[in-house]
């Protein structure tokens, strides 16, 4: 890269003759100011095998400059060098910048030689120039080595030379400069280079300098190769929160369950469904991390989650949390376990999951379920100890036998706010849209909308609602099939379980205690609650108060005890015109 002539020259001598007013010293060349330019008569080249693209330098590479002046006078050369950064600007201001400065060099050329005050005496063929016997002698040009500095920033740079030349007389004329100018990958300076694994748009790709000078590791998109145990990721101890870019790294996270991570892009599990940790040619996919930092899902989605673990506890990407898990989503994929199986977390003890969702089919509770009372399947998480849970959902189908919920099999002195399923679900006893069994625990601003199945305690929010358990402001319009205790909202509401607010508009067949709003109520309390007599085909129920299709479309069939100044809203374009929770996006 060449600079025009005369803006270089003027440049040049604005940048060496008129210095006032900045905090840069140019140093004086040790014969006198400069005041002549010298052009075209320095080449630079790498020396070691080229690792960049042609006119780019590497920091620390070892280049060959090579000098050679157009007449044969012999040239005396300052033994350092100056390296100057160009601004983005150009030329015409100085650059306040620590590497600009002298740097020695290497003479490569011999019989060339420095005497007392630096001075390389130029050429030489039989004689020597040192101790001032230089003779009118042929110049050979000047073969010098030059170490680029490590800590060069990445941009522009004049390299420049100090010289002066020889008169006939045998003195030395005036000082001149002899310039080119260098373009530096300097440390802060990248490119991506395709990992060993992936093609097209699925490769992979890791952050890292020219001559591999490793800076730090990036994934684009997650790809896995496990055949030559080669995968790209981004797993690092040393930062806070560690950063997590695959399925690797998500599995990753057992070495310490206790710190904070992040995602830093969707991930795309696929490879789990071939995870076969134990070779015993059973695949059973992803090992479930039994948590309790802070999981930071930025609002990425990890996608095609395998677990096969069908009489193993505690299953989910997540086997129990005692943590913080926010912000992530699971789509795809499938979860099976026995107990305490969740589409994102198994058990969520005194844990909080917020802004997360889970689209994916989870399967579990096997009729061990029946001698524990807190295990359980839900599309978002199988237990929801002493936890909450807020503004997340699950879409998935949900099967189990004992506890089953399409967001939380079993919520357990828990609580769950502004949240809701949408997915099927299917059990034998305590089963419900979005929670199979609420357990002195409080749902609140919720709502399900699949479709329920299940042997006994079925509902379409809750399949049993007991001892000091409250729902509220919530709502459930799936139909409800079941063969006793079955309710629109709520199965069983027993032993001082609390309904207040709500309302059920679904189908509702059942053998036994079927009820539009609820199957079955002992000692548990129902109040301003409704169910459709016409929608549900239930002109009865355990409690509430039976309204026709119109009259709960109709907002004055409600008492002032609803709010719909922030909670409820009522539109014939929303919700097919039933009351909707402002919290969410129903349009």
């Amino acid at each position: 890269m060449r600079f025009n002539v005369c803006i270089v020259v003027f440049s040049l001598f604005l940048l060496f003759s008129c210095t006032s007013g900045s905090s840069i010293e140019f140093p004086s060349s040790p014969i006198g100011q400069a005041n002549e330019f010298v052009l075209d008569q320095l080449s630079v080249s790498v020396s070691t095998p080229v690792k960049v693209p042609g006119d780019f330098f590497d920091v620390g590479d070892v280049i060959n400059v090579n000098l050679n002046p157009v007449n044969s006078n012999p040239w005396l050369v300052y033994k350092h060098y100056y390296l100057y950064k160009v601004p983005d600007s150009g030329l015409g201001e100085l650059v306040d910048n620590p590497l600009n400065g002298w740097h020695s060099f290497n003479v490569d050329n011999v019989p060339s030689c420095f005497d007392d005050d630096n001075f390389a005496y130029m050429n030489l063929q039989a004689e020597s120039c040192c101790g001032g016997a230089c003779q009118e002698v042929l110049v050979e040009f000047l073969d010098v080595q030059l170490d680029l500095p490590v800590d060069l920033e990445t941009g522009s740079y004049l390299l420049l030379f100090a010289v002066g030349e020889a008169q006939d007389s045998g003195e030395w004329d005036v000082w001149n400069w002899v310039f080119e100018e260098i373009i530096v990958r300097g440390e802060d300076w990248c490119e991506p280079v395709p990992a060993t694994c992936g093609s097209g748009d699925d490769q992979d790709v890791l952050t890292s300098c020219v001559d591999n000078h490793l800076i730090s590791s990036e994934c684009e998109n997650s790809c896995l190769d496990f055949g030559d145990g080669v995968y790209c990721g981004c797993f690092d101890t040393e930062q806070d929160p560690i950063p997590l870019c695959n399925c690797v790294d998500l599995q990753r996270m057992n070495e310490d369950v206790t710190a904070n991570y992040e995602l830093q892009n969707d991930i795309d599990c696929s490879d789990t469904v071939n995870w076969d940790d134990n070779d015993d040619g059973v695949a059973e996919g992803f090992n479930p991390i039994h948590f309790s930092g802070v999981f930071d899902g930025q609002d990425h989605v990890i996608r095609n989650l395998f677990i096969n673990q069908p009489i193993a506890n505690y299953v989910g990407l997540f086997g129990s949390n005692a943590g913080t898990v926010r912000d992530v989503g699971i789509e795809g994929g499938e979860i099976k376990g026995s107990a305490y199986v969740g589409g994102l977390i198994g058990q969520n003890f005194r844990g909080s999951i917020s802004n997360s969702y889970a689209i994916v089919d989870v399967s579990g509770c096997t009729k061990w379920c029946l001698k524990n009372k807190h295990g359980g399947v839900g599309g978002l998480t199988g237990n929801n100890l002493e936890g909450s849970i807020s503004g997340s959902y699950a879409t998935g189908s949900v099967r189990g036998d004992q506890r089953v919920g399409g967001l939380a099999g079993n919520n357990f002195r828990g609580s769950i706010s502004g949240s809701y399923a949408t997915g099927s679900v299917s059990g034998g006893r305590y089963v419900g849209g979005l929670a199979g069994q609420n357990f002195q625990g409080s749902i609140s601003g919720s709502y399900a909308t699949g479709s329920v199945s299940g042997g006994a305690d079925v509902g379409g929010l809750v399949g049993y609602n007991r001892e000091g358990t409250t729902i509220s402001g919530s709502y459930a319009s799936g139909s409800v099939r079941g063969g006793q205790r079955v309710g629109g909202l709520a199965g069983l509401n027993s032993k001082g379980g609390s309904i207040s607010g709500s309302y059920a508009s679904g189908s509702v067949s059942g053998s036994w205690f079927a009820g539009g709003l609820v199957g079955s109520n002992s000692r548990g309390v129902i109040s301003s609650s409704f169910w459709d007599t016409e929608s549900s085909s239930k002109f009865s129920s355990a409690g509430g108060d039976g309204k026709t299709t119109s009259e709960l479309k109709d907002r004055s069939t409600y008492p002032s005890s609803w709010d719909f100044n922030t909670l409820w809203a009522i539109s014939p374009d929303v919700n097919d015109g039933y009351p909707h929770l402002q919290s969410f996006d129903q349009s």
